[in-house]
């Protein structure tokens, strides 16, 4: 095998296990999030750098779920890349039974908690809960 095929073989790897942790402790932390909800916060999770802070606060905290998506503003293209990495963690959760599916909805095989994401990305998988996928 050639080195530029191994390079991007570890670098899928490095993708694909960095999925496989934020989607076990999302999944032990709020069970029952639909499959679109967990792709969509699990790369939001991925992508955050400490900025949510800035755009989180008791006087700012309606509607928390859009101000969540708009964290993905101008990263369409790096999204829709990344869900081939996070179908793949999934996968590896699923036949691993660390994780399962029941009526598309995503539930915990692990006893316990994970640490609670950011407060904002907290809140944030807290209120998806009112909203229906479609």
């Amino acid at each position: 095998m050639n080195s530029d095929k191994t390079i991007l073989i570890r670098a899928e790897m490095l993708q694909i296990s960095q999925y496989v942790q934020i989607i076990k402790d999302i999944a032990s932390t709020y069970p029952g999030l639909s499959i679109f909800k967990l792709t969509t916060f699990c790369y939001l999770k991925k992508i955050e750098n400490g900025y949510y802070k800035s755009i989180y606060s008791n006087k700012n905290s309606k509607d928390l779920v859009f101000k969540g998506i708009s964290q993905m503003t101008g990263k369409y293209e790096d999204f829709i890349q990344n869900i081939k990495y996070i179908v793949k963690a999934l996968d590896i959760l699923i036949c691993n039974q660390i994780i399962y599916s029941e009526n598309d909805l995503i539930y915990s095989n692990i006893q316990g908690q994970s640490p609670e994401p950011t407060d904002f990305l907290s809140r944030v998988i807290k209120e998806s809960f009112l909203y229906t996928d479609r």
